[in-house]
């Protein structure tokens, strides 16, 4: 009989994860923030959703990707609302 060798593991692994902010939450005059102070602005307490679009072994696979996506319904008028983050596999955030 053959032993299993456990869960395999990838410690320090990075992942790129590819985001999309669809946004909702509005300023204090109606307009639909996408982007404060220079940053993309996600506010899901007010109504902006977020959707997990992949996990890429690359930033280059994750940029192909967002290429992908920009001609999209909801992408292409706003691609600076597709968002890449970096993660190490097994640490703690």
């Amino acid at each position: 009989m053959q032993r299993s060798a456990g869960p395999r593991t990838l410690p320090g692994v990075i992942v790129y994860l590819l985001w999309h902010v669809s946004h909702s939450a509005e300023d204090e005059i109606g307009n639909v923030c996408h982007r404060d102070g220079g940053e993309t602005s996600i506010r899901e307490d007010e109504g902006d959703e977020v959707a997990l679009l992949g996990i890429y072994s690359s930033r280059v696979h994750a940029e192909r990707r967002i290429a992908r996506a920009r001609v999209l319904p909801g992408s292409r008028n706003a691609p600076e609302c597709l968002l890449i983050g970096e993660y190490t596999l097994d640490r703690d955030e």
